[in-house]
């Protein structure tokens, strides 16, 4: 991660962004380099790897809204 950007930051962000959220699940590398994280090949993929369900849950235990990312609307390629 960047020097601008923490690892609490990027769970702030995901739990209070549902946009960067819907980013973060389809387009990783995208998501993280808007924030200005330089994101390397194994974070991507690690986060590639994760469950878009699992992501929501992160942004639900920090009190996103309802709204949130549904696994069921998404097509994680």
């Amino acid at each position: 991660m960047s020097d601008k950007f923490s690892f609490d930051d990027l769970l702030k962000k995901v739990a209070s962004d549902r946009d960067f959220r819907i980013t973060l699940v389809h387009d990783p590398s995208k998501a993280l380099s808007d924030i200005g994280v330089d994101a390397s090949p194994d974070m991507i993929k690690a986060i590639q790897g994760v469950d878009p369900k699992a992501i929501e849950a992160v942004a639900e235990a920090f009190g996103a809204d309802s709204e949130g990312v549904h696994a069921d609307t998404i097509a994680v390629c």
